[in-house]
């Protein structure tokens, strides 16, 4: 493997491990109606439509713990445009690593945006 395609490899791998440790926990509204669901724009995965399909039933009130992963604040397409520079010789900002700090200060969803979906789902 060519050594800028291994850095770019594990520039893209750092970015995906850091923004999947943003999750939220929340329990499903107790008010929602036996059998519905919500699907929220832009969230469906590609995988979901050829999965095959699950009957568990669940008695209310029961809690059900899932983690919700948030797109990076400016988006998916931003932050591949910075990991593309990271990993890009010719790039002024090659190899200029972020911190933990710094990608959460510039990707990770703002506060107002959880307690948004906390909100939403609880």
């Amino acid at each position: 493997m060519q050594p800028a395609r291994s850095h770019r490899l594990a520039a893209i791998a750092l970015a995906a491990l850091l923004a999947t440790g943003l999750g939220v926990t929340a329990a499903p509204a107790a008010s929602a109606a036996p059998g519905k669901t919500v699907t929220i724009d832009n969230t469906l995965p590609a995988w979901l439509p050829r999965a095959q399909p699950s009957v568990a039933r669940m008695s209310l009130p029961q809690t059900l713990k899932v983690r919700v992963y948030l797109a990076p604040k400016g988006g998916v397409a931003a932050l591949q445009a910075k990991v593309d520079a990271l990993s890009n010789p010719a790039s002024a900002q090659y190899r200029h690593w972020l911190s933990a700090d710094q990608y959460a200060k510039t990707y990770a969803p703002t506060q107002p945006t959880v307690d948004a979906v906390s909100a939403y789902l609880t």
